[in-house]
């Protein structure tokens, strides 16, 4: 199907003006054919970004928080944090229990 799709773009593609809003599109997906393609040989490979933008959108609601985060070494371990918590839900655990069970628990552990 994509060898059919690339030949038919080509076909369409000379008979098109040079300025059509069209052209632009067509000798895009052209030039980056092996790129669109890619999801044929690796099913795991997603063609949209909302996975990392529902990911990220933590960070855009807690932006005026991480304004006091007091000093260079608060917001690291803030950033810390949240780059954790993050990983913890883009593998599907989630993070209140993780924090509960296994970093509460360490730090008590600790004391």
């Amino acid at each position: 199907m994509l060898t059919e799709m690339e030949e038919w773009f080509r076909a369409d593609r000379t008979s098109l003006p040079r300025l059509s809003p069209v052209s632009r599109p067509i000798d895009y997906i052209l030039s980056r054919r092996t790129h669109f393609a890619s999801d044929v040989d690796d099913g795991r490979i997603c063609k949209s970004n909302n996975a990392e933008e529902k990911t990220l959108r933590c960070v855009a609601w807690g932006r005026k928080a991480w304004l006091f985060a007091s000093s260079d070494r608060g917001a690291g371990r803030a950033t810390s944090m949240l780059m954790l918590i993050t990983i913890t839900r883009t593998n599907d655990v989630a993070p209140r229990v993780w924090l509960a069970a296994d970093i509460i628990t360490g730090i008590a552990n600790l004391l």
